[in-house]
């Protein structure tokens, strides 16, 4: 498991734009989340060669842990702990690693990455670069 250290430091409850991480810790605790990847990020990156991906908003890390399965060396940013905990173990029972950054996807700051992906509350959006 290959965690980042949070970015900056955490909001007070409803501190951060779109509510906090407890609202999503809350959330993903208490209902059930799709497990298979997102069909339009499938199709995006099917003709791709593998490379570094950054999943904003990655959540339970459905599209970050199919990505790491597919060769990416994925990144999952996401405010919540509890998400980023259920990225981690889908990541593992799927036999992969994936890397995890806390923080808002609006704030996040990570390294450059061939492949920007959001996917958390809209279709799969993917910036090459």
């Amino acid at each position: 498991m290959n965690a980042v250290p949070e970015a900056g430091p955490p909001a007070p409850p409803g501190g951060e734009e779109g509510g906090g991480g407890w609202m999503w810790d809350r959330r993903y605790a208490e209902q059930p989340w799709p497990v298979e990847p997102d069909p339009v990020l499938v199709k995006l990156v099917a003709a791709l060669p593998p490379a570094d991906a950054v999943d904003l908003g990655c959540g339970p890390g459905r599209n970050a842990a199919w990505l790491a399965r597919h060769g990416w060396d994925s990144t999952g940013v996401d405010a919540s702990r509890a998400g980023l905990d259920q990225a981690h173990q889908r990541a593992t029972d799927a036999g992969v690693t994936i890397n995890t950054v806390r923080s808002s996807p609006k704030r996040a700051s990570p390294a450059p990455f061939r492949a920007w992906i959001t996917s958390s509350a809209s279709p799969p959006f993917l910036r090459l670069q």
